[in-house]
């Protein structure tokens, strides 16, 4: 599966990290392999690492609610910028 750039080394390491901890980091919840996300701590538009330590495993759930968390953030930084 690769998206935006991710390369073969991030998949294998994506794959690896599912396959070591099939539940999510967040809600504990035991979720198949392939059905596990993996999110960057620290994002890699932010210069994240693509290395283990930078990386939680999230059930699809979850993974949402960081993405939407993360816009949540920008869109406040927005309005105060506009005040």
């Amino acid at each position: 599966m690769r998206k935006r750039g991710y390369g073969g080394e991030w998949d294998s390491m994506s794959r690896e990290l599912r396959e070591q901890q099939p539940y999510c980091s967040r809600c504990g919840k035991s979720v198949p392999k392939h059905a596990l996300h993996c999110h960057h701590v620290i994002p890699r538009g932010r210069a994240g690492p693509d290395i283990p330590i930078n990386v939680v495993v999230l059930c699809k759930t979850c993974h949402d609610r960081e993405h939407q968390a993360d816009r949540d953030l920008i869109e406040s930084k927005i309005r105060r910028c506009r005040r």
